[in-house]
């Protein structure tokens, strides 16, 4: 499969198919508005993953408005704070 975009090199980038691959995701923040590195990655990524025709699922803590993306089901959880339990 060649993806649209393309590489530093200026090459259309191929990505190999990955249907029939399940993957399970999970990360504390998740979505185009995360603001960090780790968590920037982990959305281009996922979605990468899904648009190759992977079935991706990836459950987050993330306090952001929902979103779609293409190939990635989304499963929002409330996130609780246990700094003043755990010291």
């Amino acid at each position: 499969m060649v993806n649209d975009s393309n590489n530093a090199q200026g090459n259309p980038e191929v990505v190999p198919s990955l249907d029939g691959l399940v993957i399970l995701g999970v990360a504390d923040e998740y979505g185009p508005a995360a603001s960090g590195g780790a968590e920037r990655a982990a959305h281009e990524i996922y979605a990468r993953w899904g648009r190759a025709g992977a079935t991706v699922e990836v459950h987050s803590c993330s306090a952001h408005e929902p979103f779609m993306d293409a190939g990635v089901q989304v499963h929002r959880y409330r996130g609780i704070n246990l700094s003043k339990v755990l010291g």
